[in-house]
């Protein structure tokens, strides 16, 4: 099951990535007069680009642990991975909608 959910998480940014490429491409095209898929494309390069430096910023699954335990007496850590918190990273993520976007502007490209 949590394979369907690290899935689910992957195209929700996957979709976000590209529903801002949409916004960004409709005001450009608006803005410059020019084609709007030209500026499409343009997003996509762009927010693949981002996701791609938010991805090599990284985020490890570490982080989020915060360790009590020798604070308290008899106390565990508050919050520790279970065997059922298996998820991409956030690294993860950013670097697979990185690659959807720059496949989609690539995509475009050949269109031409």
């Amino acid at each position: 099951m949590w394979i369907l959910r690290a899935l689910a998480h992957l195209l929700l940014h996957v979709a976000v990535g590209v529903i801002l490429a949409l916004i960004v491409a409709a005001l450009w095209a608006l803005a410059r007069g020019g084609s709007f898929l030209d500026a499409f494309r343009i997003g996509c390069y762009v927010f693949g680009g981002v996701m791609f430096l938010l991805a090599a910023g990284g985020q490890q699954r570490s982080y989020g642990l915060v360790e009590t335990s020798g604070r308290l007496p008899g106390m565990p850590a508050w919050l520790t991975p279970g065997e059922a918190d298996r998820s991409l990273s956030a690294a993860g993520v950013f670097l697979l909608t990185g690659v959807a976007l720059l496949a989609l502007a690539v995509a475009i490209d050949s269109l031409r």
